[in-house]
């Protein structure tokens, strides 16, 4: 119980405690309800107090609202105006640049026709200059015809020995003549003015015919100087005794008779009874009333020169006639453009060998039976061949260099910006067409070679191009142009074509004629396109004459032969080691990469250093197979770097670098390649190409004076 009661008041003392406790509770949240309607209220008042402020405030920024919108809507409507005048702008010049396209176009159409017309009147013109000249050289030949025959029936019609004759005959008539003295006298003062006329022609006559030995004796002494110039005591004693056997004679009867010398076709003497005047004949014997006079008729220049050549033969050259050879002499140089330069260095130094050996006359072409070359290669084997008026090489091999460091700045001339713009303006170059145009080199190279043609080469030629309408390799040879007219282009023609290299020149177009008439015409680009290393096109061009049975210059050969070959091939150099292209960058080319890459063009790279080694690499292999691998030397440059590497690049400087490359290769050893890498290596205990180059001076050399007799 008393437990129970302790309970409960402790029960009532906490709910005593408790109510106290909601007590204050529920008057503090009286107080807070009073406190929020005071709130309210106060904040009703201040919105109602505040309301005009917010309206204000809507209506400033509906107002600022409307002002952006209207600024908005109007930039809109200028920029909306703005785009329409610009894209009508862009239409007008769309329709100008369509316009421009047009009239250029038609304009190229017009050049080209006139070009046409203009290489069709030139050609016209050199064929009636060469009308001309023949038409010159007959009108010559007739007019001294006429003269000689003029002077042939003078002559004949004051001949000494038809007058003694005719004497002859009338002393033997026995019919007596009687005539008056009217008679006699008109017949005198015949007689008398015959004898003056026949005095004038027989002094016109003598005057001609001293001119004409003159002549002769310049022409032997001219002819003597060219075959035999240490001969002259020679002929001389030869003239000596001819004088003394006309002198004295074959027959008793005219030993002691004058000679009376006259224009006649074949040499013979009439020996008969004279009565003649003193101004024709010298009266040296008589028998009775009867004058014995004889008369040598002289032989006709062409009958003196057939005599003089048969009398005088050997004397012309101590050396016998020229007879076949042993060995076939082959030289091939190779395509680079202004990297002309290195095998035009190594060409003077193996001339310079060969002027060593056989005096300073010597020339290149007149030890390699046949020269190929394609684009600058080409024209290096046309300066070598192309006849001066002399008949001799139009260049020696020294000369090489200085026509590179002359006009390579005329035909690779350009204005050459730095950095971005250069690359900018070279890409645009690239699109719109060839790099150079062309016109320089053009005019260098007629200027050069003139009217010249294939067919005139003093050794034969070949030099690979490629037409670009049927898509096929054309080779131009000397053989060929002299077999057949339609090859027999001019030399400028074939060296544009070679050299037209895509991208860098525009592409040559030309015609000829066939015998019958009919126009060929050439569409020509770079031969490095076929053959950019042609050994092998001249060794297979060879063969092919072999094959066909015109090939006379050595006996007994038979294709591919290559113990009985020496052939030299001058590489213009490469760029392997710089390492200019890999995989993973060309992976990302596109059309214009592939044609355009930093300066550089790799498409054309590629071609011309797989057409370079693949060619080496057959020939190389040929050789090897018949264990003739020191007949064939191949000089090659693979560490080129930065603008040497570059077709075009004619500086001053680069130039001078180019030509010290050639010289620094001459004291490399003799490399060949390697078939595995396609890499140049050193051939032991061969020496260096210098020593390889003197080598073969000396073989050259054994081989033309096997061929002189020598």
């Amino acid at each position: 119980m008393k437990m129970e009661s302790r309970c409960n008041r402790r029960r009532k003392c906490i709910d005593g405690t408790t109510a106290a406790k909601l007590k204050g509770k529920k008057i503090e949240t009286r107080n807070t309800k009073e406190d929020l309607k005071q709130a309210k209220r106060d904040a009703v008042g201040w919105w109602l107090n505040s309301r005009p402020l917010f309206d204000e405030i809507g209506e400033y920024q509906s107002a600022r609202s409307n002002i952006i919108a209207s600024g908005l809507k109007s930039q809109i409507e200028a920029s909306k105006a703005e785009i329409k005048s610009r894209r009508e702008e862009e239409l007008q010049v769309t329709t100008r640049i369509k316009e421009l396209n047009d009239q250029l176009d038609v304009t190229c159409k017009y050049i080209e026709q006139l070009k046409l017309k203009i290489q069709e009147e030139s050609r016209k013109k050199s064929e009636m200059k060469q009308v001309l000249l023949m038409r010159k050289q007959t009108v010559e030949a007739l007019r001294l015809t006429h003269r000689a025959l003029l002077f042939e029936t003078e002559a004949s019609r004051a001949s000494a020995a038809q007058a003694l004759q005719y004497i002859f005959r009338s002393q033997s008539d026995d019919t007596t003549i009687q005539l008056s003295v009217e008679e006699y006298n008109a017949l005198t003062r015949a007689a008398e003015e015959e004898i003056s006329l026949n005095n004038w022609r027989v002094s016109v006559s003598t005057e001609q015919r001293l001119a004409a030995q003159d002549s002769r004796d310049l022409a032997f002494k001219k002819l003597e100087a060219l075959y035999c110039p240490d001969n002259d005591i020679k002929h001389e004693k030869t003239e000596n005794e001819i004088r003394e056997e006309r002198s004295t004679g074959s027959q008793d009867e005219k030993k002691h008779l004058p000679i009376i010398e006259e224009e006649e076709e074949e040499d013979t003497v009439f020996i008969c009874p004279a009565r003649s005047p003193q101004h024709l004949v010298d009266v040296t014997e008589q028998s009775d009333d009867t004058k014995l006079v004889a008369i040598r008729k002289k032989p006709s220049v062409l009958t003196q020169l057939r005599v003089f050549f048969e009398q005088n033969w050997q004397s012309f050259s101590t050396a016998s006639p020229p007879q076949k050879g042993r060995m076939v002499t082959v030289l091939s140089i190779d395509g680079g453009g202004i990297r002309g330069i290195i095998p035009g260095t190594i060409l003077a130094f193996l001339e310079s060998k060969l002027q060593e050996l056989d005096g300073p006359s010597a020339r290149i072409a007149d030890y390699f039976d046949v020269i190929s070359g394609t684009s600058t290669g080409g024209l290096v084997t046309t300066m070598l061949t192309a006849p001066n008026k002399e008949n001799r090489p139009l260049f020696a091999a020294k000369d090489i260099y200085k026509f590179y460091k002359e006009n390579g700045p005329k035909i690779f001339s350009e204005d050459r910006l730095k950095g971005f713009l250069e690359k900018i303006r070279r890409l645009f170059v690239s699109f719109t067409g060839p790099k150079y145009t062309g016109e320089q080199l053009g005019s260098i190279v007629k200027e050069l070679l003139g009217d010249m043609t294939l067919n005139q080469t003093l050794t034969d030629v070949i030099i690979p191009t490629f037409d670009i309408k049927r898509l096929y390799p054309l080779i131009f040879c000397s053989d060929k142009a002299r077999a057949n007219t339609s090859w027999n282009a001019y030399l400028y023609d074939v060296c544009l074509g070679t050299s037209a290299a895509p991208t860098y020149f525009p592409a040559h177009y030309f015609e000829t004629k066939h015998e019958d008439g009919r126009t060929r015409t050439f569409d020509l680009i770079d031969g490095g396109i076929a053959a950019n290393n042609p050994t092998q096109v001249a060794i297979t061009h060879i063969t092919n004459e072999i094959l066909n049975g015109n090939f006379k210059i050595v006996d007994d050969m038979t294709p591919m032969n290559t113990t009985r070959m020496l052939v030299i091939s001058l590489g213009t150099g490469a760029a392997k080691y710089e390492a200019k292209y890999d995989a993973r960058k060309a992976s990302r080319w596109g059309i214009l990469n592939w044609i355009f890459d930093n300066g550089n063009t790799p498409i054309l790279d590629s071609y011309g250093a797989a057409s370079q080694d693949m060619v080496d690499i057959h020939v190389s292999s040929l050789f090897q197979a018949l264990q003739a691998e020191q007949n064939y030397l191949r000089i090659q440059e693979d560490g080129l770097t930065g603008d040497e590497s570059s077709v075009d690049v004619a500086t001053v400087r680069n130039m001078e670098r180019l030509s010290a490359i050639g010289n620094e290769l001459l004291q490399k050893p003799v490399s060949r390649v390697n078939l595995e890498t396609g890499m140049f290596e050193a051939v032991a205990g061969e020496g260096t190409n210098s020593d390889a180059l003197s080598g073969f001076a000396k073989m050259l050399s054994d081989e033309r004076k096997f061929r002189l007799g020598t």
